[in-house]
């Protein structure tokens, strides 16, 4: 009785600080798979619109579509974020706001959403052209396993396939895995 009470809370506050659905979320044996971020990342070419082409899980389980991050100005490395897209529970837009601070030179992002979680997810920007996708990646290891996100920003609602294909290029580069991989509703939005 206890395990089965101790397991539920646990999974339950795995939802709230992920925010996302425990059945969507994608675990892999062992530790976090040791990836590199780009060299010598520039926020302010990055900054902007950029859609969500599709992930294994939704960073915000009600925001699953139509889904927009803005990234603002960088200031002293840090940029305002905007998650916004259509909740489906009841067809609203909605938006989450946060930052997205860059570490070092590295495409390497701390995204915090303070009303969500008092502490920041690590992303590593794994690809971007800048112009048209991005491959952001973020894994957290556990006693057993890890527990791995990857998103594929395009800066196009409707991106040509020769840029999604670019984007997942990038992901098989890194050896990393397709199979729970979503892509995101962007229409009628």
């Amino acid at each position: 009785m206890f395990f089965r009470v101790h397991s539920t809370l646990v999974l339950g506050v795995a939802a709230i600080l992920f925010g996302c659905n425990v059945e969507a979320i994608s675990r892999f044996a062992g530790s976090c798979p040791k990836l590199d971020a780009v060299s010598f990342f520039n926020p302010n070419v990055f900054k902007g619109e950029w859609f969500e082409y599709g992930s294994f899980f939704p960073i915000f389980d009600s925001i699953n579509r139509c889904t927009k991050f803005t990234f603002s100005d960088p200031t002293f490395g840090v940029m305002k974020l905007d998650i916004s897209g259509k909740n489906m529970l009841n067809f609203q837009m909605e938006t989450r706001s946060g930052t997205a601070a860059v570490t070092g030179s590295s495409g390497t992002l701390s995204m915090t959403f303070p009303s969500l979680a008092p502490f920041p997810s690590q992303y590593l920007i794994l690809g971007t052209d800048y112009a048209s996708w991005a491959v952001l990646w973020t894994c957290q290891e556990r006693p057993s396993d890890n527990i791995q996100n990857v998103i594929i920003l395009t800066r196009q609602q409707a991106p040509p396939q020769f840029t999604v294909n670019s984007a997942l290029r990038n992901i098989d580069s890194n050896s990393l895995s397709r199979f729970n991989f979503k892509p995101v509703d962007q229409s009628y939005c």
